[in-house]
């Protein structure tokens, strides 16, 4: 539900790894209701909805695929005990050098490594005492380390972002749409057997619908002819509205 979901945001993430300025989710009705709202009002962050039938726009996706690939070997025979391993893949994904950064989600959260052993760490055994004036000057010198570090990562991860971007754009048409617009829609339908319905028979795009919010570029709010909002969509779902006999 919306309450449990928005619990575990608070108590699990956000008191753990910090506020974060923007959370990206799709358009369950879990991560659509007032405590999330309510959720997001209190500590100023942004919910950004995905629009629908393009998970393309969640990164959550793709390590999902990761998860998936890692369960498969783990579980083998057994598959009645899957969700015994997640603690242990999800350890090794947070431990794992990712290839943009160069560095993995653990050391870019916490400044330091995650140990699989206890003794690997050769100061596992905590100094309690006041730190000296040399060990003061080396934390700070680790702090500004990491934030030179920081400032890397996000230079990587917007070349990775711009070479991705410049491949996706060579089959992306250029086109956008204003308000009160009307689009057809791609028609997102199942094979019925039972109906005598073939999807491959369908009409590829249906509407006109309206276009009632531009939230972006590429993201548009649509509501049907009666005004029923249907939510948002990707502009690689859209086509433009010609009426018949409309020259274009």
């Amino acid at each position: 539900t919306s309450i449990t979901v928005a619990r575990h945001l608070e108590d699990d993430v956000f008191m753990i790894y910090g506020v974060p300025r923007f959370v990206i989710t799709d358009n369950g009705p879990e991560f659509d209701g007032s405590p999330m709202r309510n959720l997001a009002a209190k500590y100023g962050t942004k919910i950004l909805y995905n629009a629908r039938r393009h998970p393309q726009a969640n990164p959550t996706e793709r390590t999902n695929q990761t998860i998936g690939t890692m369960l498969r070997s783990y579980v083998k025979e057994n598959q009645r005990l899957w969700d015994q391993q997640l603690p242990q893949i999800g350890f090794a994904l947070r431990t794992s050098v990712n290839e943009t950064t160069r560095h993995s989600p653990a050391f870019l959260n916490f400044g330091r490594e995650l140990w699989a052993k206890g003794d690997e760490d050769p100061q596992a055994e905590p100094n309690l005492q006041t730190p000296s004036t040399e060990e003061v000057a080396q934390r700070a010198k680790k702090m500004q380390d990491l934030r030179e570090i920081f400032k890397e990562v996000k230079k990587k991860m917007e070349a990775a972002q711009k070479v991705n971007r410049k491949y996706y754009n060579l089959r992306r048409r250029h086109v956008e749409f204003e308000e009160e617009a009307l689009v057809m829609k791609r028609n997102f339908v199942q094979s019925d057997a039972q109906k005598f319905l073939s999807a491959k028979l369908c009409p590829r795009y249906v509407g006109p619908f309206v276009v009632s919010k531009k939230i972006s570029p590429l993201i548009y709010q649509l509501e049907d002819q009666s005004g029923r909002n249907i939510g948002r969509w990707h502009i690689s779902d859209l086509r433009q509205f010609i009426a018949r006999g409309e020259k274009i």
